[in-house]
Order: structure tokens, then sequence, then C-alpha cells
């Protein structure tokens, strides 16, 4: 009779001690399962992913077991005390340890106590879990689940592994690239010579420019970082309305640039004030101040036509966009045709494309047009060639 009811209370307790046993070897397991996702991604290895699913379920089932059976497994005297914390008029230890007396005052005990016992509920002993123990299995499963979904992105190729974003942090060099727009020091001394204000911005900025669409993207501003060995964005001077771009800081006279990353970069754009402003542009100061031909004559002739007869020989003026024809540095393409008689053209085909691209803005399309405009502007006039035999001029 006493082991019939003594069973009921022996399970409920033996399951408390089954669910310690798991609660704290759940512990482990996860610990286990979270060290091996984090190596698996830290060091770029696949496989650790399922070896810690395996050392998981190994390290909760195993541990489990032992624990159940080293430290939580019941005994009588535990049952016994804790029986008697319900309470009871009969103390159930008292009975365990007179077990084996014979005497009337044991038998009557153990009689009590067996009668107490059969009108107790056995639901009321409370299986009862420590909350640090509840606490640290719920800090185990956070960290371990944490980590080993991390694995698991890395084992889909989501994310890469840590070692490879340190390799390419750390081992890949970095450049800063900076452009800036600047007046010239020739501008900046011939406003201040004019005793005009020298205007901090307003004559031209520095774009992102969007090679697939050949148009303007957005205004460069701050510094970027790019790869060793990769090209930065692509950049374009644009100046404003009544200014012209003159040259960047490292003599490129290019308005694009794509630079590749070798050394840090800080390049400044300048721009000048454009020729019909009191301003002189020395980008364009040859075309607009020709020079004196040497004639094959007696003399020198200018640039004013001649009336009557000077001698022997010919003599060359200017022609087209203000330079001299005959000039190498105003040849273009086979060193023989002057630019300036295909001033028309190029001025038609950029009218044709401003009108047909709607990605600029009025604003720009004015640039171009004044960029032009100049040009057209200081076109000189055209050839002129004379020969002549022996007498006297008449200017």
């Amino acid at each position: 009779m006493a082991e019939e009811i003594f069973r009921k209370y022996y399970k409920r307790v033996a399951k408390e001690g089954v669910l310690k046993s798991f609660l704290i070897a759940l512990c482990f397991g996860l610990g286990s399962l979270g060290v091996t996702a984090f190596f698996s991604w830290f060091f770029g290895f696949k496989a650790g992913l399922w070896i810690g699913i395996a050392l998981f379920a190994a390290v909760t089932a195993g541990l489990t077991a032992a624990l159940y059976f080293l430290k939580f497994r019941p005994t009588t005297k535990q049952i016994a005390r804790r029986v008697d914390e319900l309470g009871l008029e009969e103390r159930v230890l008292t009975m365990t340890e007179l077990e084996g007396d014979s005497s009337y005052i044991a038998m009557r005990q153990r009689e009590d106590t067996l009668t107490t016992l059969k009108g107790v509920d056995h639901m009321l002993l409370k299986m009862v879990v420590s909350a640090s123990l509840i606490a640290a299995v719920s800090a185990c499963g956070l960290a371990g689940l944490a980590l080993t979904t991390v694995d698991a992105l890395y084992f889909a190729d989501v994310i890469p592994s840590a070692m490879t974003s340190i390799s390419e942090t750390v081992g890949v060099k970095k450049y800063a690239f900076s452009y800036v727009a600047e007046l010239s020091d020739s501008a900046v001394a011939a406003y201040q010579a004019a005793e005009l204000p020298v205007p901090e911005s307003g004559f031209g900025e520095v774009y992102y420019y969007d090679e697939e669409t050949w148009s303007l993207s957005e205004l460069f501003e701050g510094e970027i970082e790019v790869k060793e060995g990769e090209y930065a964005p692509a950049v374009i001077a644009m100046p404003a309305e009544g200014y012209v771009f003159l040259q960047w800081s490292d003599g490129s006279r290019d308005q694009f640039r794509k630079d590749i990353a070798q050394k840090n970069l800080a390049l400044a754009a300048f721009f000048e004030p454009l020729p019909d402003l009191d301003v002189q542009d020395p980008q364009l100061q040859d075309p607009l101040t020709p020079q004196p031909q040497q004639g094959s004559g007696n003399g020198e002739s200018n640039n004013e036509p001649q009336e009557g007869e000077s001698g022997e020989g010919n003599s060359s003026g200017s022609e087209g966009a203000g330079g001299a024809p005959n000039s190498a540095s105003n040849k273009y393409l086979d060193g023989e045709t002057y630019y300036g008689h295909g001033f028309g053209e190029a001025y038609q085909e950029a009218q044709d494309r401003l009108n047909s691209d709607s990605s600029l803005t009025d604003e720009q399309k004015g640039w171009v047009n004044g960029y032009y405009e100049s040009i057209e502007r200081n076109e000189g006039g055209g050839n002129s060639e004379g020969e002549g035999g022996s007498g006297e001029e008449t200017p």
C-alpha cells in the first residue's frame, strides 16, 4: 500500500527532475551551437552549421540523461521532505525513518501517515524551477539562435564570412578623391586690378557625369573613397553663364575626367570669365590677338588690307574664330585643316543635340550656347592675300 501511495508522488518529483535536467542541458547545448556557428561564420567553414546542429542535439540529450541520473533522480527521503512541505499533520519523513521499526508507536505513526496521504491529491505537489535557470536558458537561447542565423546566412551566400570582410576592409587600400571649382589666379588678379569684387561662387561647378546617358548627374560635394586600382566616378567641370573652363589644377584641359585610384587626389577645376567681360581669358588670348605676319616683300603687313602696290610678296591675315589659319596651333585632325572652317557645322550640330536632349536643364543648355556664342563673337575677318609689283603703298 505504501509503495502505491509513494509511486504517484515519485512520478511528480521525477518529472521535476527531468525538467531541470533538460533545461540545464539545453543551456549547454545552445551554447555549443552558438560557439560552433560563430567560428564557422568567422573562419568561413560552411560545414560548421551542420556540425553545430548535431553537437546541439548530442549535448542536450546526453547531458539531460546524465544530470537526471546523477543529480535529480528523486530518493524516498527527498519525496518525503517534499510531501511534508504540504503541511500534513503526520510527517512522511518520520514514517520513512521508522520504516524498519516494529514497535507499536512506529507502526501507529506509519498507519496514520498512510491514512493522511490517501486523502491528499498528489497534484498539490508543484514542480519548482528557479527563475535564474529560466533566465540562463533564455540568454543562451537568444545568443545561440542569433549566431546560428548569421551562420545560416553565410551558408546561403547572403553575407560574407568575417575573415572575408576583414580582408576586404584591411587588406584593400583606399584613396580619397575630391574635386572643387575655383577661379584661376589670373582671373582673381584681373578682378582685383579692375577693382571688381572677386566672386566666391557662381563661376562653375563640378558634377558627376553619367556615361550611359551622356548627361550631368548630381553635384560633386565632399570627398569619396575609391579602392586601389578601381576608377573613381566620372566627373565634369561645368562653367556657369559668362565663364569658361580653363584647366584642372594638374594641368589637364579636358573638362571630363575619370581617374584611377593610385594615390589620394584633390583637384581644383579653374574657371575664367568669358572675354567679353573686362577680365581677359588666357585660354582665348591667342585667337583674340592676331599677330602680324611677315611678308616676303619689302616690309611687314598688318591685318588691315592695303591699297596700292607694295612690292612683290603676299601677306596673310586672320580668319575664323579669331585665329590665324596658317598657325599650326589652329589646325586639327590632319594638321592641315583650320578649325575655324568647321565652326558653323559644329555649332549647328550642338544646337540639334540641345534641342533633342531632354535631360539637360535650360541653365545647362544656356552654358553650351554661351560657349559657342563667345567663339562666334570673337571670329576674325577672312584671308587677305595680295601680290603686287613695284610702287608705293597708299594707306
